[in-house]
This record gives C-alpha cells, sequence and structure tokens, in this order.
C-alpha cells in the first residue's frame, strides 16, 4: 500500500488539504456552557470549514458532552 500512487481523482479532491487537531470534549463542554458554535469552534475551522463539517463538529461535541 505505501507504493500505491493516488489516482487522478484522488488528487483532485486531496490537493491542499490541511489538517487540524479539534478538542471535541472542549467544544462539547463550551456549548453546554452557553457559547456560540461561532465561538466554540478554532477559528481557521468555523471560517474555511464546509457546513458538513461544522455540523458533524457540533453534533459530535454535543454527544461527547451527554456522555460525560
Amino acid at each position: 500500500m505505501a507504493a500505491r500512487r493516488p489516482v487522478s481523482g484522488e488528487r483532485l479532491y486531496s490537493a491542499g488539504l490541511t489538517l487540524f487537531d479539534v478538542d471535541v470534549p472542549a467544544i462539547g463542554a463550551a456549548l453546554t456552557g452557553g457559547v456560540p458554535l461561532s465561538e466554540a469552534l478554532p477559528p481557521r475551522i468555523w471560517e474555511d470549514g464546509s457546513l458538513p463539517l461544522l455540523l458533524a463538529l457540533r453534533a459530535a461535541a454535543a454527544w461527547q458532552a451527554a456522555e460525560v
């Protein structure tokens, strides 16, 4: 697998990706405390993240907060 090269379609969707570490429990705690999602998320994710990503992070954070 290590020697496998991406095909053209994979290059189209993987070029320019930026990875971020996200503290989901901290976001969940902030949301539980009444902080708006726009302030709970890291600024770069709020500004550049897609709507599905933002909704998924909100759902994961809410689920994580409910588990605690």
